[in-house]
């Protein structure tokens, strides 16, 4: 992962994230400014076909000279290949700005929505990169090469201009017609355009986040409501977008008419100077060529505005990413934690909410040291456990290892020090041996070992394939058991120094759960610091210290043996009867 990339999961303050995201503008501005200049030559190119036709009829009919004849067609078709190679040049300049945009937001943007969906993942971010691929398609299509060719058309006005004055106003009047009804679906959509896209975004991803539930969906029969359900947001998408594509077909149309229209004012007003002997034969055909180009450069912009809507929302939502981005750090490397952690009166809420979960949360744990978390649902467990490994930052306090503020670990060199179980046991596609990798080079003693400790690894030799055998999208071509063993062996992998296991034990029976308890018992041997966080008090004989959360505040810390005896006192007390307290006249 590049350096610019480290954004402290923790939300560390620093440079906003938007930064990437404008120099990679700065650079395409750049490229988009050579390309425009090519188009001055394509230009001035552009008039050697009217300045062809005017010395033919100046100078060949009149003179019936075959030799100029072939001189001027030797001329003109010299200049038809400059200007396609100006042309082709300027193409490839565009679409490799594209490219380059591609290349330089690509990896930023994966480092963003991996950082987002770690801390607060918001739905749709899996469509951030769709969008930098509209971006870059954008820049190597055809409405682009068209807007290099606006800035020019000035030239070509001012040509007709020097022909004749009355025909060059006119030019310059038709040409500012053009322009206001090429301009006209920017004001008429300007709402509907970024609606319609949203509305598309979000039918999508209700779609994907139903078929990640396909299978219970189809078993309990639930497909029906899910599909009447997309099928509404779908036509709402698809009435939004035809209707905008009738608004734009049909300014698109009229545009288009204008500039027939305008073409064949210029040729009667042309024709007429003609008859009068203002203009001769000649300049009438070099100003009608020079105007249908620079008509039809201004109305290229009106039948290209679905592209540009597309690519105004892409850019747009891209932007928004980055802003909202947590900051980017570069720290210094720090050295190898032992594993001393400590929470200082820490405050946490999940990210995107103001009133905390945990609140005032202060303990501490020495390398070797071993921690058990139990408490109610909605306790705050899984929010220490994010916490401690450095994805949810405190509202307030610190989280520390080896005295080192969370927030000041190089996140990438802190995950290297951290084992770390969800609940979800998130393996990857890809084989087992990679998954307990971490997805880098396998080193099979390292492997081995973590599995051994984990007590999987005679359970993976009895794979169709053992090591190298494919776990599937998410895991699931592995029973969930197994999925949480390979979690836990990816958690104990080369040894980190401060091991979190959130729920372990969720789907393992009794000899995954003695697997579980001998592999923190070597962990802890190891002098390594561990946190088990687990509904059943039965796991924990193999921990020194037990914490009691319940809602977000410590209820009881301290020794296994003491707590557990308060613990279990407590749970049998019985509850005083309802209305049993004082009466309201009291």
């Amino acid at each position: 992962m590049a350096e610019g990339s480290r954004t402290g999961r923790a939300g560390s303050k620093g440079e906003s994230r938007v930064g990437d995201y404008n120099a990679a503008v700065a650079q395409l501005r750049t490229q988009v400014v050579i390309a425009v200049a090519f188009g001055l030559f394509v230009t001035l190119l552009l008039t050697v076909t009217p300045l062809y036709v005017f010395q033919i009829i100046d100078r060949v009919l009149t003179s019936r000279s075959v030799p100029t004849l072939v001189m001027l067609g030797l001329l003109a078709g010299g200049a038809m290949v400059v200007l396609w190679l100006l042309d082709w040049i300027r193409h490839l300049i565009l679409i490799r700005a594209g490219t380059a945009l591609d290349r330089r937001l690509g990896t930023p943007v994966v480092e963003v929505l991996f950082d987002t969906a770690a801390r607060a993942p918001r739905p749709g971010m899996d469509k951030v990169l769709d969008d930098l691929t509209t971006w870059r398609r954008f820049l190597g299509g055809w409405a682009m090469v068209r807007l290099c060719d606006l800035p020019w058309v000035p030239v070509l006005l001012l040509l007709i201009l020097v022909v004749h004055a009355g025909l060059g106003l006119l030019a310059i009047g038709i040409a500012l017609v053009l322009g206001l009804l090429a301009w006209l679906p920017k004001v008429m959509t300007r709402r509907r355009g970024p609606l319609s896209q949203t509305q598309a975004i979000r039918t999508g991803t209700h779609l994907a986040e139903r078929l990640g539930h396909a299978p219970t969906l189809v078993a309990m029969g639930m497909t029906p409501a899910v599909f009447q359900a997309w099928r509404q947001q779908r036509d709402a998408v698809i009435n939004h977008e035809t209707s905008l594509a009738h608004t734009l077909a049909s300014l698109a149309g009229l545009t288009g008419l204008m500039h027939a229209l305008g073409v064949v004012l210029m040729l009667g007003v042309g024709a007429w100077l003609v008859v009068r002997n203002d203009v001769t034969d000649a300049a009438l055909i070099a100003v009608v060529l020079l105007s249908d180009r620079a008509f039809g450069a201004v109305s290229a912009i009106g039948r290209h505005w679905f592209d540009l809507i597309a690519v105004d929302g892409a850019r747009r939502r891209l932007r928004t990413v980055f802003e909202q981005a947590a900051p980017a750090r570069e720290r210094m490397p720090l050295p190898a934690p032992r594993g001393a952690v400590a929470l200082q009166q820490a405050s946490v809420a999940p990210p995107g909410h103001r009133l905390p979960v945990l609140k005032g949360l202060s303990l501490a744990l020495d390398p070797g040291g071993s921690l058990g978390v139990i408490g109610p649902s909605g306790a705050g467990k899984t929010v220490l456990a994010r916490t401690l490994v450095g994805l949810w930052a405190p509202l307030q306090g610190t989280v520390r290892l080896d005295g080192n503020d969370l927030r000041n670990w190089n996140p990438d060199q802190l995950g290297e020090h951290i084992g770390y179980l969800s609940q979800e046991v998130d393996l990857v596609d890809g084989t087992v041996a990679e998954n307990i990798a971490r997805l880098g080079p396998v080193d099979a003693d390292a492997v081995i070992a973590a599995a051994r400790r984990a007590g999987v690894h005679q359970t993976i030799l009895r794979l169709p394939e053992g090591y190298d055998t494919p776990v599937g999208a998410d895991g699931r071509a592995l029973p969930a058991g197994l999925r949480q063993r390979i979690g836990l062996a990816r958690a104990l992998f080369r040894d980190p120094a401060l091991v979190v296991l959130d729920e372990p034990n969720a789907f393992q029976d009794s000899e995954g759960e003695q697997a579980l308890l001998n592999a923190v018992t070597e962990t802890r041997e190891a002098g390594r610091a561990v946190v088990l966080v687990t509904q059943k008090p039965a796991l924990l004989s193999v921990v020194e210290t037990v914490l009691v959360l319940r809602d977000g505040q410590v209820e009881m810390m301290g020794p296994r043996k003491d707590v557990m005896n308060r613990f279990a006192r407590a749970a049998s007390t019985p509850l005083p009867p309802s209305g049993s307290g004082p009466s309201q006249g009291a």
